[in-house]
């Protein structure tokens, strides 16, 4: 149709991307050092002998939780979904087309919480479980309903300074222990 706001969001994505992978990687990388494996059933056997992770390596779980919240709608660090470019790389896309989009996002951030619940708390019973997803899901929405968007080129100076932030307090805590 020629809008430019699919375009613009296509950038938005690509800048998202670029700063959400090597935060994504300061947190797994944060998880293999721990437990020397990136396997799930490992991090699992791992949980159950030493506890949960959330206790052990809580700025992986940091890390991991910035990275899933910026996949959230209208979050802090939502850029693709700015009011500014209206509705992103959505534009172009309507009916059943653009139904598939909104029910794979949703599945995503589910997809997301499971994995963090999974992850950092692997260790407890099934009902909890649910229950800290349910938990996660709260955090998350009360994140996104009561934050401001930020601007495209703040929230990758946030993801950036919170890097630099998990992997200096990382270092301080190696050299300390």
């Amino acid at each position: 149709t020629g809008s430019p706001y699919g375009k613009f969001g296509g950038v938005r994505s690509v800048f998202t991307t670029m700063s959400e992978l090597p935060l994504l990687g300061v947190g797994l990388a944060l998880i293999y050092f721990k437990t020397g494996n990136l396997m799930l059933p490992s991090i699992l056997e791992y949980q159950a002998a030493h506890g949960p992770l959330i206790a052990q390596v809580p700025l992986a779980f940091v890390a991991v939780f910035v990275c899933a919240l910026s996949k959230l709608k209208y979050s802090p660090f939502a850029i693709i979904y700015g009011k500014d470019i209206v509705t992103g790389y959505q534009t172009e896309h309507y009916g059943v087309l653009r139904s598939a989009l909104l029910t794979g996002e949703s599945l995503m951030i589910f997809t997301w919480i499971t994995l963090l619940v999974a992850v950092f708390f692997g260790t407890f019973p099934l009902w909890a479980m649910i229950i800290m997803g349910v938990i996660l899901l709260v955090a998350m929405s009360f994140i996104a309903g009561t934050t401001p968007l930020l601007a495209p080129h703040h929230s990758i100076q946030f993801q950036g300074a919170l890097i630099m932030t998990i992997l200096a307090i990382s270092l301080i805590i190696e050299m300390v222990i």
